[in-house]
């Protein structure tokens, strides 16, 4: 039987049309128009024609191919009240992207959302604006009402001054709550009361185990990149903390991945979820041009040079992966005659701060950094991401270069792969189906091994192991 949408007899068809693909319990697809959501009728969707994916209880579409004809829907469209929408005009922001499209009128709703999208598309924003919606009516009530928790103190600071901004005109409180900072002011924070947390696990749970802070009082939990907390170790801390939590509860789980343990987290702790998906969880940002430079191992640090030397480049990330590579390329950098900040997890946190805002304002225009900056932190205009080493697996190379051409801006992707990366190129080129071009630099052409200029690796037959015959056998 097919799986349809509810569609009401009085619903007007002209309100609301696109082509859409259903699925079929067979496992087929039917193309169709489809002219009604049951969560909401929304006018129309991006006419840029964005993969967009949602699952509606027994309904699923896919909207690939929006009539050119239809406007796209504006933040008005999706159930925000004037006074979100003022601080949001203010700012220029009027279209909001596919994420929040499909994330926020649910979440208005008090609906439980799995939200799964790229790097750089909007997720805060899906999330946070039903927030400041349903509590800036509430009455204060000193407990916090509302609970991020995100994987990175950059990030929890950045989800801050976001709330900050766009709750500017509401009486909202909110507050932050992360280690590697001193705890006294946080408690003093929570102590005059406050209506969002956002908090990173571990400090999180260390208050509360303090009885500073209460938690039974939230009913609306956002787990903000979900899959880097995964990666990270604090899963069980999560578990931990959602059992702290009141039971009837509104759950927004956000991240750019959905790998297996965070959809048993989902199962565990969410009820029937709306599920939000834009563009399949491997895909790389499209506008971002990426590029493969082989070099030998010896030559990595001069080739780096010159790209920053040589190249057209304003605000360039370069990623290592360990902290000692970080601090050794910054002092390379700095001796070539370079203005260079570098952060990595061994770092205090005001250091920390003081290298991103000087990056933010450019009074430096490069930043090195191991993956502790390589998700959820929102950096304008860097143009260039460059991988000094390449990631461990597919999905933090995604989160690498998704730094770059955000907010719809187009960015460079560079990496630098040695003999040693092969491995890792070849398993990005499978899992994203794209193949990265090749470009050797004048100068730097490897020398040790030529196949990593090739798209394809030769194939070394292993030498056939005889036993020997004759003498010697017993």
């Amino acid at each position: 039987m097919e799986k349809r949408l509810d569609v009401p007899a009085d619903h007007d068809p002209s309100v609301c049309d696109w082509i859409a693909k259903l699925n079929m319990p067979d496992g087929s697809c039917r193309e169709g128009r489809i002219a009604f959501c049951r969560a909401r009728t929304i006018s129309s969707f991006p006419s840029d024609a964005e993969q967009f994916r949602i699952d509606y209880g027994p309904g699923t579409w896919f909207s690939t191919h929006p009539d050119d004809s239809m406007m796209t829907p504006q933040f008005d469209a999706l159930g925000l009240s004037s006074v979100i929408l003022s601080s949001l005009a203010e700012d220029g922001y009027v279209t909001p992207t596919p994420i929040q499209i499909g994330a926020i009128p649910p979440a208005l709703e008090g609906k439980d959302v799995i939200g799964c999208a790229q790097t750089g598309t909007g997720k805060t924003a899906a999330y946070s604006l039903p927030v400041l919606e349903r509590l800036k009516n509430e009455t204060f009530q000193h407990d916090p009402r509302a609970l991020v928790l995100a994987p990175t103190r950059e990030l929890a600071i950045q989800v801050q001054e976001f709330l900050e901004n766009y709750g500017r005109n509401t009486k909202l409180r909110s507050t932050v709550i992360v280690g590697g900072m001193p705890m006294s002011p946080q408690i003093k924070a929570i102590k005059k009361g406050c209506d969002v947390v956002i908090a990173t696990p571990g400090r999180l749970l260390d208050l509360h185990h303090q009885r500073v802070l209460q938690l039974s009082s939230v009913k609306i939990l956002i787990l903000d990149e979900a899959d880097r907390m995964l990666d990270m170790g604090f899963i069980p801390d999560v578990r931990h903390i959602m059992r702290l939590l009141a039971r009837e509860r509104q759950t927004l789980l956000f991240s750019a991945t959905l790998p297996p343990e965070i959809l048993r987290l989902a199962n565990d702790f969410m009820r029937d979820p709306v599920r939000v998906e834009v563009a399949p969880s491997s895909t790389p940002v499209e506008k971002v041009r990426q590029v493969i430079h082989p070099v030998d191992p010896g030559s990595k640090n001069d080739l780096l040079v010159h790209l920053l030397k040589g190249e057209t480049m304003e605000q360039v990330l370069v990623f290592t992966r360990t902290k000692r590579n970080a601090e050794k390329l910054g002092t390379l950098i700095e001796q070539a005659g370079m203005v260079v900040e570098v952060i990595h997890g061994d770092k205090h946190q005001k250091a920390r701060i003081a290298a991103l805002d000087a990056f933010k304002e450019r009074r430096s225009n490069i930043l090195i950094a191991t993956d502790v900056a390589s998700r959820g932190l929102d950096i304008e205009a860097i143009s260039h991401v460059i991988n000094y080493d390449m990631p461990d697996n597919v999905e933090d190379y995604i989160h690498r270069i998704g730094r770059t051409a955000r907010a719809s801006a187009h960015g460079d992707a560079v990496s630098l792969v040695s003999v040693e990366d092969w491995d890792v190129v070849k398993s990005i080129e499978k899992e994203t189906g794209i193949t990265i071009p090749r470009r050797e630099v004048p100068g730097f052409e490897p020398k040790i091994c030529r196949f990593l200029v090739e798209t394809t690796r030769p194939d070394y037959k292993k030498p056939i192991r005889r036993r020997l015959l004759g003498r010697g056998r017993r």
